[in-house]
């Protein structure tokens, strides 16, 4: 509720048309999931939500990195935990990385080959096609992995 009020106010802050709403709804709503990063499933919301944002109008690329960061705050905030994580903690952030790295890679094929198919802007951040398809691979054998009874620690 709190982040829909943030939005009014700012709707009605730019009436003069000098600024792009879809721009800041979609601010509002990545810090919003940074914010609720420690609630794996408030944090996925947040995340599908920017998605959902970005491929209403097309822009796959975009789409295709607030998965990826969706995956990478999913990721990183499970191994700054100072316990070790409960076996439901750890599938929910098996499933959701997996999913992350799946709904990224299949949005990065969506954009046009001509427009190179890659996100990041550095040039050490950059992960092609290629490189995305690779995680959601690995992210998927982790996933079946780690719900397989015979594998250690599972």
């Amino acid at each position: 509720v709190g982040d829909i009020g943030k939005l009014v106010d700012m709707s009605l802050t730019v009436v003069d048309g000098s600024g792009d709403l879809f721009q800041f709804a979609t601010k509002i709503i990545e810090e919003a999931a940074l914010e609720q990063k420690d609630d794996v499933d408030s944090c996925l919301d947040y995340w599908g939500c920017l998605y959902t944002l970005h491929a209403s109008r097309g822009n796959w690329r975009q789409a295709a990195e607030a998965m990826d960061l969706c995956g990478k705050v999913t990721v990183s905030n499970a191994l700054s935990k100072p316990t070790p994580l409960t076996s439901g903690a750890s599938k929910k952030i098996m499933d959701q990385a997996s999913l992350s790295a799946h709904v990224c890679a299949h949005a990065v094929s969506l954009i046009e080959k001509t427009a190179r198919q890659y996100i990041g802007e550095q040039r050490d951040t950059i992960l092609t096609k290629e490189d995305i398809d690779r995680r959601a691979v690995r992210a998927s054998a982790l996933r079946a992995l780690s719900m397989d009874e015979c594998s250690p620690d599972s």
